[in-house]
Order: C-alpha cells, then structure tokens, then sequence
C-alpha cells in the first residue's frame, strides 16, 4: 500500500514539474490599434516556415495569442509549456491582415515587429540559435519592437 500511495503522490507530483510558464514582457508599441500577434515557437521547422511568402505556408507556433488594440507594454503568461527551447515572435499588425508587412528588395518589414534575445538585424532571418532559449520552471523574457 505505501508503494502504490508513493506512485500516486511521485505522478501527481511530476504533473506540476512539466507544467512550466512563459512570462512575455514586450515593449515599445506605439499605436493603440491593429493587433498584436504573438507566437511561441517549440521548433526550428515551424519558425522556418514564416521564412516563406505566399500560398498557404504560415507559421505554427505551439501556443499563440492575438490582442486587440495592444497598450505600450504587455505581458503575457503562457503556461503549461513542457520544459525545452522555444522562441517566441511578436508582430505588430496594424492594418489587420494576419501577416507582417514587407517592402523592397530586401523584404524590409514596415510594420513593428520583436523577436526573442532580440537579436541583429540583418536582411537574413535570424537563426534558430539567435532566437531560441530555454524554459525550466517560470522564465521570464523581454521583447522590445522595433520600428524600422
């Protein structure tokens, strides 16, 4: 009887352990309109797919959130996410289509936009590796946009 109520108590137990949280502080929007899109990213392969335009490829984040008319900063609490590396990406969408705007040559966005570890800009999509980081436990990150 003691092993099977040590079974019970150790599962209930290792329920708790794998229900890890995401805190999401973003900063920096300017205009109380549109939509704030917010993605968390368990992968490399899904954070890829918004590498491309056109047809029906889009990213899929393991969670994701959309807030309507966002205030200067937000935070946000994902929870239950199982311990690993994930990413997350933020876009400012202030027409409203669902998609972050692009212009030129270079594909330069013209609507706000963050990313996890906030890394350099370039004409590149950053890698994996720029954007991801671990989640054990609560984590906190901080997400400013940029306005380019």
């Amino acid at each position: 009887m003691k092993f099977l109520t040590l079974l019970v108590f150790s599962a209930f137990w290792a329920s708790f352990a794998l229900a890890d949280e995401l805190t999401v502080n973003i900063t920096g929007l300017r205009a109380p309109r549109g939509y704030l899109l917010v993605g968390v990213f368990n992968t490399h392969a899904t954070l890829e797919i918004s590498k491309h335009r056109g047809g029906d490829k889009h990213a899929v984040a393991y969670q994701a959130v959309e807030i309507k008319s966002p205030t200067p900063a937000i935070s946000l609490i994902f929870k239950d996410l199982p311990p690993g590396v994930y990413a997350v990406g933020v876009i400012h969408d202030v027409n409203m289509n669902q998609q972050l705007d692009v212009k030129g040559p270079f594909q330069k966005p013209i609507e706000p936009f963050g990313m996890s570890r906030n890394p350099p800009i370039s004409i590149r999509f950053p890698k994996w590796e720029a954007v991801s980081f671990k989640v054990e436990g609560k984590t906190n990150i901080d997400i400013p946009m940029r306005h380019l």
